[in-house]
């Protein structure tokens, strides 16, 4: 008896720091002096971003008609949904009670947490005021709950910064060549309506839907015979005579887009669609194209509709670059077109697909940006592609 009574006393006290420690949560937060927020411009809206050590990051995005979003992406992802509560308090320093701001859902994927606007505006005003946001929920594999803490440490001066960043975007956009921030009905800013001849003629007639025609090289010394992507190698011309060094690039350093229609960029190392660690930035997607040719095949169009799905499903990509490109085995200009019109077939299905019109920017790299040999039939047909990429 005396041992049951002995036995019993040692495993009491074991037994309640069990149970304390499975109501106690399991707590994801910046320390003091860890916590940091910024504030980022991106293409068409500003992101403001908050590292959670252990967890993810939560990411704010203010989009140019002003609705707010907010979502929490995780590193490790929950196997199964569950139920949170968003709760705002008071942080150790300071007195008030605790409030519930919110229930909403955990998603088993790497968006764990996502709000609309109206309780993204809820989180953020509890944070101007100086008090913490937990997200509180049930871990899937155990029975102790989880909270992932907002800290307001620092959280002003990104803040203040990130109010004054919209203004500056929508100057920008106002003040950029070829304004894409209020297109025509179809996408495409006037000028470049009106510049399409460009594309279109001499160099390239548009035959039906998705498709795309040469008839004639450019240079001023006549039709051409048209052979794969352009005229035959032997035959085409290049900027100022320059021929191609067989990688599909060629010397004379930088090439302007003149000629092009405005609204046109050639592509930049700042468009590679990165996006801040934590960030699961939506895969871009490559379509390729056969010979000569800018026509969508249903493999295409499949996967340019699943990547408007992925786009409509997030606030946060506020830009798609359509970059095009074309093998070495035409006319050097002549293939910056034929890759401008591979971009514009992609651009108007995304458009059909949903995506808005003024949040696509075109681009042409032509022959200048191969992934494979132009010395081979292989590698010039993984170089007649065009790159699709969501952008922040």
């Amino acid at each position: 008896m005396r041992a049951t009574i002995h036995l019993i006393a040692i495993l009491l006290p074991v037994l309640s720091l069990a149970v304390h420690a499975a109501q106690d949560p399991r707590t994801y937060a910046a320390g003091i002096n860890e916590a940091e927020w910024r504030s980022e411009p991106g293409e068409r809206a500003c992101h403001l971003f908050h590292a959670i050590p252990g967890y993810g990051t939560a990411l704010f995005t203010s989009a140019l008609d002003d609705t707010l979003a907010l979502t929490v992406f995780t590193r490790r992802p929950p196997a199964s949904g569950t139920s949170a509560t968003v709760i705002s308090r008071p942080t150790r320093w300071r007195t008030g009670n605790a409030r519930t701001v919110a229930q909403t859902s955990v998603y088993p994927e790497r968006a764990a947490l996502k709000f609309g606007h109206r309780t993204t505006v809820r989180i953020l005003g509890a944070l101007e005021a100086g008090r913490a946001i937990a997200f509180r929920f049930n871990s899937y594999y155990d029975d102790r709950p989880v909270e992932v803490v907002l800290q307001p440490v620092r959280f002003g001066p990104a803040y203040q910064q990130h109010l004054r960043c919209l203004p500056r975007v929508r100057t920008n956009l106002a003040g950029a060549p070829g304004d894409l921030s209020a297109p025509a009905a179809d996408g495409e800013s006037t000028a470049a309506r009106q510049n399409m001849a460009s594309i279109e003629a001499p160099g390239m007639a548009a035959t039906g839907v998705g498709t795309a025609v040469p008839s004639m090289d450019t240079s001023g010394e006549g039709p051409v015979p048209v052979t794969s992507d352009g005229p035959r190698g032997d035959q085409r011309a290049s900027a100022g005579g320059a021929e191609s060094d067989g990688a599909g690039n060629r010397p004379g350093g930088r090439v302007s887009a003149e000629g092009l229609p405005s609204g046109t960029v050639t592509a930049r190392a700042a468009d590679a669609g990165t996006a801040p660690a934590g960030i699961p930035l939506p895969a871009g997607t490559t379509i390729h194209f056969v010979h000569d040719n800018a026509l969508l095949d249903r493999e295409a169009l499949d996967k340019i509709d699943a990547l408007a799905r992925a786009i409509a499903g997030s606030p946060h990509w506020s830009a798609v670059v359509v970059t095009g490109h074309a093998d070495s085995r035409g006319e050097y200009h002549y293939n910056r077109r034929l890759g401008l019109e591979r971009a514009r077939r992609v651009r108007q299905r995304l458009i059909e697909q949903g995506v808005a019109a003024n949040s696509i920017r075109i681009q042409t790299q032509g022959e200048r940006n191969p992934v494979g040999s132009n010395d081979s039939v292989y590698g010039r047909a993984e170089n007649r592609r065009v790159a699709i990429q969501p952008m922040l």
